[in-house]
């Protein structure tokens, strides 16, 4: 029989006694504690929605070459992250319909409470 996820979140007189799980309903139990985390954690994070609240818009460089540049100062990271978190920014951004990047702009530049950014006037 499958126990439901609040069956498994009770503490089991059982396991006192010295009964073992099987593999599993151990399995059950890490899916259910990693669901209702990650939803707990879903939750408490402001996603952005609105894109009207997003940093001014940079300008494209017009012109031959590779790839498109912006008139703005950049630099590249390659972050290392908990894979749970890379997988909510990665289905935020494909929602959003923006790069990751982008994304990441905009959460640091709400985060560092809208600050000017290298290609805004002074």
């Amino acid at each position: 029989m499958t126990k439901t996820k609040e069956d498994l979140l009770k503490p089991s007189p059982t396991l006192l006694t010295g009964d073992v799980l099987t593999r599993d309903e151990i399995v059950q139990l890490i899916n259910a504690v990693l669901d209702e985390r990650l939803l707990d954690l879903k939750e408490s994070v402001q996603i952005i929605h609105d894109k009207l609240d997003m940093p001014p818009a940079t300008q494209t460089i017009k012109g031959s070459g590779r790839g498109r540049k912006e008139t703005r100062d950049y630099v590249k990271i390659t972050p290392t992250l908990d894979r749970a978190l890379f997988n909510l920014f990665d289905a935020e951004a494909k929602q959003q319909k923006l790069s990751q990047g982008k994304l990441l702009d905009i959460i640091l530049w709400h985060w560092y409470e809208k600050p000017k950014l290298s290609y805004e006037p002074e």
